[in-house]
């Protein structure tokens, strides 16, 4: 997922600053969850949805793939 939402915020030319302030979360929240510590909140998946245009196939591959890395 991170390498995802990095690849997205440099491909629209979009700070971690910026996505936060459209999710309405602090830039250190917004890093907590692109690293795994949180999950994104359902709505805040759809803002993101909305604001990069992401298809259902694209929003799935981001925040619905297994990652085994990821620590539970």
């Amino acid at each position: 997922m991170k390498e995802a939402i990095l690849y997205l915020l440099k491909l629209n030319d979009i700070t971690q600053k910026d996505l936060a302030d459209v999710l309405g979360i602090t830039y250190h929240t917004l890093n907590i969850k692109i690293n795994g510590h949180k999950d994104f909140t359902q709505s805040e998946i759809m803002i993101i949805k909305q604001f990069f245009r992401l298809s259902p196939e694209q929003l799935c591959y981001i925040f619905f793939t297994y990652d085994e890395d990821r620590e539970e």
